[in-house]
């Protein structure tokens, strides 16, 4: 079994991963960063069709690299793929794609041993950066006991409308992918959405208003509700 070192392992080459790897490498630090997808970015590739960003270009950008478009569009998936893509070739970031990491463990000397496929990576740091998205997908036991004549489809499996049969459709779970989906399925049949309420933001991403109210709100986030201000840092 063949075995590299690096100073730090960044497992996960999405937006957190190579903005962790844009500022390591920019102190000099040696670094790799290991992805499990045959290509960068495919992570949001593989999401349903109509998934875009509730944000506006000029905010999505990482460190160092606006994002191309104008600047009030809202990207669609496939362009915030090949963004991270662009930006990873733009900064020759280190990235090692089709390596999934299968296990880590501590070494007795300290630092971490990760498994991938026949070989193994000895460094002294780690930044865990696999996100939310490529999870195993949670479908609770009693799925298993409804009628078979109930299509079931998880929303990581989820494209577009035609893969369901037709007939009305209930979507479970009322966050960003329930809502987008239940949008889309309700254009064209009975649909019921159930979960919690989330909130919603009251306008348009890219309607008049939001360029107003947009920029407020980053602000706010920004300068505001931080842990600098006793607003924020006192709650």
């Amino acid at each position: 079994m063949n075995t590299q070192y690096i100073e730090t392992l960044i497992i996960g080459a999405g937006q957190a991963g190579l903005s962790t790897g844009y500022h390591l490498r920019r102190r000099g630090r040696p670094l790799l960063i290991a992805d499990a997808n045959a290509r960068i970015g495919d992570n949001w590739r593989q999401q349903w069709d109509m998934l875009r960003l509730y944000t506006p270009a000029q905010y999505d950008k990482l460190p160092g690299l606006p994002f191309p478009a104008a600047r009030w569009h809202c990207p669609q998936k496939d362009e915030v793929g090949d963004y991270l893509e662009r930006y990873a070739l733009h900064f020759d970031l280190p990235v090692r794609t089709s390596t999934r990491v299968e296990r880590l463990e501590p070494r007795p000397e300290g630092g971490y041993l990760a498994t991938v496929g026949d070989g193994t990576i000895s460094c002294d740091n780690v930044v865990v950066a696999t996100g939310t998205f490529g999870r195993t997908p949670n479908v609770p036991a009693f799925a298993a006991k409804l009628n078979s004549s109930i299509q079931q489809l998880h929303s990581s499996h989820y494209r577009r409308p035609g893969q369901l049969r037709p007939g009305p459709a209930l979507v479970v779970g009322a966050s960003h992918s329930g809502l987008d989906i239940a949008y889309e399925l309700a254009e064209s049949r009975e649909t019921i959405l159930c979960g919690p309420s989330r909130g919603n933001i009251p306008f348009r991403p890219e309607s008049r208003r939001a360029r107003v109210l947009m920029p407020a709100a980053v602000f706010a986030f920004r300068h505001v509700l931080t842990r600098r201000t006793p607003l924020a840092a006192g709650r």
